[in-house]
């Protein structure tokens, strides 16, 4: 019993965080987003217009984590589009070097483009992916 109780702690302990969860996103990141997906009010607030240009890919990344990428509505992609064009606004100054890169936020568009959405919603979330993929050249 005790080698079976030693084995899954040492399993816990080696295996940690799944890649790509909290591990690589910051809980404030993932507040702030988490509250401009969820708002009532489809308001921008000073917080975000100044936090969210510093995001990069971590924005895309607390997406993932808060909502997933199954069974989004056409009004959760439209306002995941607008985290990820704000997140992209200005990438100098993108705090972390690894978020410069669109990589996650590209692959979420992408999916999202893939899925069953209506044609206008499918057109904003390209739109958003040529001009973050321009900005980031």
């Amino acid at each position: 019993m005790r080698l079976v109780i030693a084995l899954l702690l040492v399993a816990a302990c080696v295996t940690g965080t799944p890649a790509g969860r909290d591990s690589d996103v910051n809980p404030s990141t993932i507040r702030d987003v988490r509250a401009y997906l969820t708002a009532d009010c489809r308001v921008t607030t000073s917080v975000q217009t100044k936090t969210f240009p510093r995001l990069g890919d971590s924005a895309a990344k607390a997406i993932v984590k808060i909502i997933g990428t199954e069974n989004v509505s056409d009004a959760e992609a439209l306002r995941i589009a607008q985290v990820i064009d704000m997140a992209f606004e200005r990438p100098s100054i993108i705090k972390n070097e690894s978020d410069k890169a669109p990589a996650i936020s590209v692959k979420l568009l992408d999916k999202l483009i893939q899925s069953n959405l209506e044609a206008s919603t499918i057109s904003k979330l390209q739109d958003v992916e040529q001009q973050i993929l321009s900005a980031t050249e």
